[in-house]
């Protein structure tokens, strides 16, 4: 995930840069609605928060041997 970060920490916008399979479609809106509700501690330049961008590797696995 690449998430465009403004200089109060929200998330201007985000956006898918890998998935794997492709055919994971689902997990990425999922992992997207996500990232767009984080908050992240911008980015500082001479001492001001300014904004900024972040990759955020994200993985989803699926534990077949936890009970429903």
């Amino acid at each position: 995930m690449q998430a465009d970060i403004d200089a109060s920490g929200g998330v201007t916008a985000a956006r898918v840069e890998r998935i794997e399979p492709p055919t994971a479609t689902a997990l990425g809106e999922a992992a997207l609605d996500a990232v767009r509700q984080w908050t992240f501690t911008p980015a500082r330049r001479d001492g001001h928060a300014v904004a900024g961008q972040a990759l955020v590797p994200l993985r989803f696995s699926l534990d077949s041997t936890k009970p429903p």
